[in-house]
């Protein structure tokens, strides 16, 4: 297999109970899969397993040269409302967010700030890529903007609304795949993760490089780790959201898989403007963005766009860590 198995959970990101708060628990979310809690130091392990996808995506006409193109023929049977914002991030902003702080336990002496006055503006069209190491407060920025989490100070906008008033509008693709593939068979779970038919969940899993003649009465747990992965995420696409943010999606994959995701990144933001956000520990999936942002301890002390040549400046980023 060329993913390290995730274990099974819950998709729904609001059932199940609370986790401890103290020193070294896992997490503050549902069914203990939230971001690291207090003492934990596990950013990007835990997390949620919720949210829908972006917004249905015509074939892969356009895109960029010299990139392989991804699917065989997903035509335009997966529809939905189109970004009008072109790859680069030219568009409008569409997701804000105007200071966010989180604190984790606030108010309790197990108080834990995850989050530290972060300013971050992603336009219409535009792919961001946000690293950090472990314990930077990435899989937190990722809750707040999927709207899963309500932030303790500051707040997350979506098209100028409350983006937690908005859910689902948002997709989170987490990191473990196997969260978020239920269903028993790779056609029952990405039709019941976009909410759509036949012909639209097909045409999602060409559009990630899996023939849904071969795999769509196949069990998942037979798939490897990088075919459940794209499983999940073709659920998603199969869905309307306005923002796929996606957490850690190329750990625990082999070369190959890695490869095939970030040219399906690319090739569909060329066709179709997909406003994507990447979490990551590293730059593997710089390819397929535009702007790179990096967070330590909480705070946004880069921001910058990816290939240029000049030093990163923290005095350009309001409320950077010195």
């Amino acid at each position: 297999a060329d993913e390290r198995p995730g274990a099974p959970g819950s998709r729904d990101p609001g059932g199940g109970p609370l986790m401890g708060v103290g020193p070294g628990s896992v997490g503050l979310g549902p069914a203990g899969l939230g971001p690291p809690g207090p003492g934990s130091g596990r950013a990007g392990v835990d997390g949620p397993a919720g949210g829908v996808g972006p917004p249905g995506l015509d074939a892969l006409a356009g895109a960029r040269p010299g990139v392989p193109p991804v699917g065989t023929g997903a035509s335009r049977a997966v529809s939905g409302r189109r970004n009008p914002g072109r790859s680069g991030g030219a568009g409008r902003p569409l997701l804000v967010v105007d200071g966010v702080g989180h604190t984790y336990a606030d108010r309790t002496p197990w108080a834990h700030t995850a989050l530290r006055d972060v300013h971050l503006t992603v336009a219409e069209g535009e792919g961001v890529l946000a690293v950090g190491d472990n314990g930077s407060g990435k899989t937190t920025l990722a809750w707040v903007m999927a709207g899963l989490l309500r932030p303790t100070r500051g707040e997350c906008r979506l098209r100028g609304a409350p983006v937690d008033r908005r859910v689902g509008s948002v997709a989170l693709a987490f990191q473990h795949a196997r969260l978020q593939v239920q269903a028993p068979t790779v056609g029952a779970d990405v039709k019941a993760a976009g909410g759509v038919g036949r012909p639209e969940a097909e045409a999602a899993l060409e559009l990630l490089a899996l023939d849904p003649v071969a795999l769509w009465d196949r069990p998942v747990d037979t798939l490897s780790g990088g075919q459940l992965r794209r499983v999940a995420l073709a659920g998603l696409l199969a869905s309307r959201a306005d923002v796929l943010v996606l957490d850690e999606p190329l750990a625990g994959l082999d070369q190959e898989s890695r490869d095939v995701l970030v040219r399906a990144l690319l090739d569909l933001r060329a066709a179709r403007g997909l406003t994507v956000v990447v979490i990551s520990h590293d730059d593997e999936a710089a390819a397929a963005c535009d702007r790179r942002v990096r967070l330590e301890a909480g705070a946004l002390v880069e921001d910058r766009p990816i290939g240029s040549d000049r030093s990163p400046a923290r005095a350009e980023v309001p409320g950077a860590a010195r």
